[in-house]
């Protein structure tokens, strides 16, 4: 099959250290077949040469800490997830010739409903990587106030739902790479999935609060020669601010140029950024090695 021919998306039950296939029981995203399953809380990971994967037990800790945050005895075993994402990935990549974006859930019952006794499900889509346009001349993202996280140190998988609905119901959202939330008072929190960070005088900048402690912002911070700066950033600030970029574990770091219509330093991705994108994708490779 050729990479274009990739479906989108695949789902795996974990059974046991099992990778097990099954249909999408509904139409719809897969945000909605996540709800009708039951999930719970998430994380979102892609895939190297098919079936290696960065900062994988830091991931699985961060689910580990969700589930125990939302209570209702969600568990699951660190291990197995392991062995069935390996067995997955390598699949996806063998039939499609392509990396796969998973998302790992954690449902809060038995998958009964696709004639399995897990209760964790893989989701893989096609990952192709970050458009070279948008490493190169950076990217364009839109504020909103509306979209809210109750609480931000837990990945719930509802909220990804959430997002999916008010963002398909507002087309500045919508055109945007990526909506970052803000608070009452107008200072920026994250992106929808990803970290938020801003360069001034070549040191980091970033929330120390209210927002998902993010596995690739402290792999970017613990690589910047400079300490960070803890602090929020307001909307009114940014002629301040040299740079800004946002990482993710999916797409690592991406240059932000403008938000809203504010234009961000010159308007084109720094030295800085360049920086910490080339750092960050060393250590990668690095650590994948």
């Amino acid at each position: 099959m050729k990479p274009n021919d990739a479906p989108s998306p695949r789902y795996f039950a974990v059974d046991g250290a099992r990778a097990v296939e099954f249909a999408a029981p509904m139409p719809g995203s897969s945000a909605e077949v996540l709800e009708h399953l039951g999930a719970a809380a998430y994380e979102g990971v892609r895939t190297y040469d098919g079936s290696c994967f960065f900062s994988l037990a830091e991931h699985l800790r961060r689910l580990a800490a969700s589930c125990h945050a939302l209570g209702g005895g969600l568990a699951f075993e660190p291990d197995d997830v392991h062995r069935a994402l390996v067995q997955a990935g390598a699949l996806f990549r063998i039939e499609h010739g392509v990396e796969a974006r998973v998302r790992i859930d954690v449902c809060r019952g038995p998958l009964f409903a696709v004639g399995s006794s897990a209760n964790v499900v893989l989701t893989l889509s096609p990952f192709r990587g970050v458009e070279r346009e948008h490493l190169r001349n950076g990217v364009h993202v839109a504020t909103t106030a509306e979209i809210r996280r109750e609480r931000a140190e837990v990945k719930d998988s509802h909220w990804t739902l959430v997002r999916e609905r008010h963002i398909a119901a507002s087309p500045r959202l919508a055109e945007c790479y990526e909506p970052m939330l803000v608070d009452a008072d107008g200072r920026l929190l994250e992106g929808v999935q990803s970290n938020l960070v801003f360069v001034r005088n070549e040191k980091l900048w970033t929330a120390p609060q209210r927002v998902l402690r993010g596995v690739t912002r402290d792999a970017v911070l613990e690589l910047s020669p400079e300490e960070p700066v803890w602090d929020y950033v307001s909307i009114g600030d940014l002629r301040r601010f040299d740079e800004a970029f946002l990482t993710s574990s999916v797409r690592g770091v991406v240059p932000i140029v403008r938000i809203d219509e504010h234009v961000i330093g010159s308007g084109r991705p720094g030295p800085v950024t360049r920086e910490m994108m080339t750092r960050y994708e060393a250590h990668v490779e690095e650590a994948l090695r």
